[in-house]
């Protein structure tokens, strides 16, 4: 159901009627302008005392995240994982959440994935969905044009070994960075005349993404979680591991070389040797890459919701 006027008087009075509240970040299904879960409980908890709160989580936890999101910090009454390190990561007491605040039921999006990928037809195409970096929020378009992370980035997208690899090959390349902080410069990156298409996350439909690209192409986004889970080819570029780590996310359970699902390139060269690659190889998995799959992917059973339906109707 839809409630028109997102904050509006009727929006509060439907919230504050519900059992649960499910949601993928802790602000924005809240009713209360600029009020994450933490805080809403803190002043609101006495109107609405059995009200809790399911963390759906919008990918995979793989980095160190103790500091955002400890139990202390979001006050989460249940938080959805889905592979057992996960599971195990975020049960640890590092993260202070109580017995049973931390379920396994698997993503409940991940069964529409199952249940919608053989009614779309896979097309030979690539998708490159990089990062953000936190560190670049403040900065001009002048300052973030100089940055490395905008010279890489241009610059394999106006590669010219690339546009030839493509056209050679018919086979299409979108660029899709899913944090609006580069949806708002993609202008920047200057497009119309090469090759690379760009999506708009407002206008396109994210699973749709998913199901009908070959391959990913990404640095660090847990994304690429959900194309392993479809068992699709990826790779990771990482042009700056040492920065991304001194200015965003600590280094967590997930070691990209041992847990990755495909192979880690630090340069343009190589990373082109590996869309090559891809191509000829018809876009098929590496048999390592799709054993880590099965390992990390151990619920495939098609009730991630009923699992998750199931612990909240029991109690």
């Amino acid at each position: 159901m839809t409630i028109e006027g997102t904050n509006s008087f009727r929006h509060k009075v439907f919230f504050m009627a519900a059992r649960y509240v499910l949601s993928t970040h802790d602000g924005y299904s809240i009713p209360f302008k600029g009020v994450n879960w933490r805080e809403f409980k803190i002043v609101y908890s006495w109107l609405v005392p059995k009200m809790q709160f399911v963390f759906l989580s919008h990918g995979v936890s793989k980095d160190d995240i103790v500091e955002n999101t400890n139990y202390k910090r979001t006050r989460f009454d249940y938080f959805v994982t889905t592979t057992n390190e996960e599971f195990k990561e975020m049960s640890s007491k590092k993260y202070g959440y109580p017995d049973g605040n931390i379920v396994q039921t698997g993503f409940a999006r991940y069964d529409s994935l199952q249940n919608e990928k053989l009614k779309i037809e896979v097309q030979s195409s690539i998708v490159f969905m990089p990062t953000w970096r936190y560190y670049l929020a403040d900065v001009d378009d002048q300052e973030f044009m100089k940055s490395e992370y905008f010279k890489k980035l241009y610059s394999l997208m106006h590669s010219k070994r690339l546009e030839r690899l493509l056209m050679e090959n018919n086979v299409d390349f979108y660029f899709f960075p899913p944090h609006h902080e580069i949806q708002k410069r993609i202008h920047l990156f200057n497009l119309e005349n090469t090759i690379v298409k760009s999506l708009n996350t407002e206008n396109v439909d994210f699973s749709t993404i998913l199901l009908k690209n070959s391959m990913l192409i990404t640095d660090y986004s847990s994304v690429i979680f959900d194309f392993a889970y479809l068992y699709k080819r990826s790779v990771y570029y990482q042009f700056d591991l040492k920065q991304f780590r001194q200015g965003q996310y600590k280094e967590g359970y997930f070691k990209y070389d041992r847990d990755g699902f495909g192979p880690i390139c630090t340069n343009e060269k190589d990373l082109m040797s590996e869309i090559s690659s891809a191509i000829h190889d018809d876009f098929k998995i590496n048999k390592k890459y799709r054993k880590r799959i099965d390992e990390t992917f151990t619920l495939r059973d098609n009730k991630n919701s009923e699992r998750l339906f199931n612990i909240l109707n029991d109690k």
